[in-house]
């Protein structure tokens, strides 16, 4: 008899490429939703840092009843206060933190000093205000943020794009050393953090936000973030917002 070779098999079955079909999906799938936390965990500590910041703003008060960056006897706490134009860093106790065009004594670049001098607030920040671009220093003057490029910046007079005023304000911007007011968040990221904390409408609630500038220096236009009708633009896949919340 003679006898049959059985020639050796080449290539995968299809039972052997389904296999590996399955394993890439797991891994594309685990990597994505990897990503997502990562996302999600960043958009997470934007709001931990904005309450961060509102508690010790709370305490501040409540010990020495005025506002931080406000307080008008500051110098006669921590000797040695002064901001950038050497002055003492007293404020004017009027319940307003003032940022005034051509001046380089600002309250909005103090309440952050005033908060590390007081230990409430870790840190060391040195009051600094500047009128060119950056106009408050991420790291030295204002503090950064664990969203990546991010600093944080306060203001008592936020002016949305539908003219509305609001006072006392966090508020998120893309650090850079030329561009003032650069954006940082998409409006779905915005969103997010809106829905999170507040009530997903961008002109209403705690939650603020309104566009910001791009990397050649030009605003974004207001719907590009947030339009008149309260509706973000979900759409928008770019960085149009910077984010303000209220405390």
């Amino acid at each position: 008899m003679k006898t049959i070779k059985k020639q050796d098999s080449i290539g995968f079955t299809l039972i052997e490429l389904s296999i590996v079909l399955v394993i890439i999906g797991l891994i594309v799938a685990a990597i994505v939703a990897s990503q997502e936390l990562v996302k999600q965990s960043r958009l997470n500590a934007i709001v931990t840092e904005a309450n961060e910041f509102t508690a010790a703003f709370n305490a501040f008060n409540l010990q020495y009843n005025q506002w931080p960056g406000d307080m008008d006897n500051a110098s006669s706490y921590w000797s040695g206060c002064t901001d950038a134009a050497s002055n003492n860093c007293d404020g004017d106790d009027d319940r307003a933190l003032d940022w005034t065009s051509g001046q380089t004594d600002k309250e909005s670049t103090r309440f952050w000093q005033h908060l590390s001098l007081s230990g409430i607030l870790p840190g060391d920040y040195d009051g600094a205000a500047s009128e060119s671009v950056p106009y408050e220093p991420a790291g030295s003057t204002t503090p950064v943020s664990s969203y990546p490029k991010g600093h944080w910046r306060t203001h008592d007079d936020w002016l949305l794009h539908n003219d509305t005023v609001y006072h006392k304000v966090f508020v998120l911007t893309q650090s850079s050393s030329s561009i003032n007011w650069r954006a940082i968040l998409t409006p779905t990221e915005a969103h997010a953090i809106d829905a999170k904390i507040d009530d997903g409408k961008g002109l209403s609630g705690i939650v603020r936000p309104t566009q910001g500038k791009n990397a050649s220096n030009a605003w974004y236009a207001a719907a590009n973030c947030v339009d008149l009708t309260n509706d973000y633009d979900l759409d928008q896949a770019a960085q149009t917002c910077v984010l303000a919340i209220r405390y």
